[in-house]
């Protein structure tokens, strides 16, 4: 592995904060965008988020 690689790693990872709002929080709320819109485009046709007729 690349020496500056690893400092930035060990860098970033010493960053609990910067670590949680750059990595752990858009990935869990990607991951959770996803399973509510990937819900919706199942719904079934006579559900609430149908348009109405």
């Amino acid at each position: 592995m690349n020496p500056l690689l690893a400092f930035q790693l060990r860098r970033v990872g010493r960053n609990k904060q910067y670590l949680f709002f750059t990595v752990l929080l858009p990935a869990l709320f990607t991951i959770f965008i996803t399973k509510i819109i990937g819900g919706q485009m199942g719904a079934r046709p006579g559900s609430r988020r149908s348009p109405p007729r």
